[in-house]
């Protein structure tokens, strides 16, 4: 007893200069630690490592309360604790469609799933779907790689690096409002895109600018489908698919290196992302034998119609 009470009487010597603030008294040094709460023990730990000559951290949870604890195990639960049971089966709903749609018509994954992604947990825009993105665009390129167009998707990527550098600071300086906000502005860019049919010749000058509008929509919201959907629309299926699934899962590595740099990147996002990549598998799974039977035409409508309504949602979210 009395080793704990020279632990607390050191603690109060040391910290002295700074009491008011750690919430301790002359009087502390009569109480035995397990007298304090949670929080003045963890700011006696604190006090006690002032200019240490070594701090050993082990077990960092073990000293949780009962619900911290708690807390701390629900994060790995399926579904995460942070979202209802409903809430994740639509995250998983979207994923699916949006790898789906992906691997079957070259785009999709951020158009659909980032404004659901965004009403659901906000948190969650833009990385998971870019960790998402890297394991779906292999498999396209796994499947249809001897189309890639290397050259073009080179250029592509020359220009995605400013962007990415751009849109990696908006997601470090924009609060999530804002952020969700150009989710919504993005994905209205692209069905335009999209219903106007703009055909931009591909020079490289034009493919260099399109790579990288692409990296400051795709790492600021994950959506850097249109400007590329775009340029390389002339493209025959296998070719298209091959050369912007190259050009995604560069940009995407790309664009997560910058996030995790910034500090945008963090356990909660990799968490989900594991969470919900049973369902991309699915989607890639999926895609071949269901996308032999569908219409492209049809397909893009759907996929825009779909687009706009989790963008409209997310948009009035904003106002509620």
């Amino acid at each position: 007893m009395k080793t704990e009470h020279a632990c607390i009487d050191t603690t109060y010597r040391v910290a002295r200069p700074s009491s008011a603030l750690l919430g301790l008294h002359a009087s502390d040094t009569d109480r035995y630690p397990g007298e304090f709460s949670d929080g003045q023990r963890q700011r006696i730990s604190s006090a006690r490592a002032l200019n240490p000559d070594l701090i050993v951290c082990d077990k960092p949870v073990s000293t949780l309360t009962p619900t911290g604890g708690k807390r701390q195990r629900a994060q790995w639960t399926v579904p995460p604790s942070t979202v209802s049971i409903w809430g994740f089966l639509l995250l998983n709903a979207v994923v699916l469609l949006g790898s789906l749609l992906q691997v079957s018509i070259g785009f999709g994954l951020g158009l659909i799933a980032a404004p659901v992604l965004a009403v659901v947990e906000p948190t969650l825009v833009p990385v998971v779907n870019l960790l998402l993105a890297v394991g779906i665009t292999s498999a396209v390129l796994v499947q249809d790689g001897t189309h890639l167009d290397l050259r073009g998707a080179g250029w592509a990527l020359t220009g995605r690096v400013p962007g990415t550098l751009a849109g990696a600071a908006l997601v470090a300086l924009l609060p999530a409002r804002p952020l969700a906000f150009l989710v919504v502005a993005m994905v209205v860019f692209g069905v335009l895109a999209t219903v106007w049919g703009f055909r931009p010749r591909p020079t490289r000058k034009a493919v260099v600018v399109a790579g990288a509008m692409s990296g400051l929509m795709g790492t600021a919201t994950s959506i850097g489908g249109p400007p590329m959907a775009m340029m390389w629309q002339q493209f025959a299926g296998p070719r298209l698919r091959s050369t912007m699934g190259a050009f995604f899962l560069v940009g995407s590595a790309m664009s997560l290196t910058a996030l995790t740099i910034s500090g945008s990147v963090d356990l909660h996002n990799l968490r989900y992302a594991l969470f919900l990549a049973p369902a991309a598998a699915l989607g890639v799974l999926l895609a071949r034998p269901i996308g032999k039977h569908l219409d492209v035409h049809h397909t893009r409508v759907a996929a825009m119609t779909l687009a706009l309504a989790g963008a409209t949602i997310l948009l009035v979210q904003q106002f509620v």
